[in-house]
């Protein structure tokens, strides 16, 4: 897996916070997330550019992985109950662009553990045509982040 360092986490998260997380939301986050958040719980990476496949804008640039327990802006459960409106079910955003843009995780169907582009500038509603697939799995999307002069 590539080494993505990642600055200004929140603070450590356990096992046990991660289950009570899903029990109060009622949803189970793939594996490899659990384990990314138990290493990191969010933060800004240190190479934030991401190619975005079938996007009108092509790429972008990462401001900030969402962590538990972080309070704010940047908290996943914020983060999961803000979106319930405009990001379609199945999907637990994670991530937020300098342009409020967001990565979206899925946790459902052939969807789950793939990582999604979600565009808000465009029509939302619980349609996930919106959504543009970046990577298999979060350890495929740390792959995929390149330093910020690419």
């Amino acid at each position: 897996m590539a080494v993505v360092n990642m600055t200004k986490q929140a603070p450590p998260v356990s096992s046990t916070q991660i289950e009570q997380f899903e029990r109060r939301n009622g949803i189970t986050l793939p594996e490899a997330y659990k384990a990314f958040l138990l290493r990191t719980n969010g933060g800004e990476p240190s190479s934030p550019h991401l190619i975005v496949p079938g996007w009108h804008g092509r790429s972008t640039g990462l401001s900030r992985f969402f962590g538990l327990g972080e309070g704010g802006n940047y908290d996943l459960e914020k983060s999961l109950s803000g979106a319930e409106d405009y990001v379609p079910s199945g999907f637990v955003p994670i991530a937020e662009d300098s342009g409020g843009n967001m990565l979206c995780l899925g946790i459902s169907g052939h969807h789950a553990g793939k990582v999604f582009f979600w565009d808000h500038e465009v029509e939302q509603g619980d349609d996930p045509r919106n959504l543009h697939e970046v990577a298999g799995s979060i350890e495929e999307l740390l792959e995929k982040l390149l330093p910020p002069d690419l």
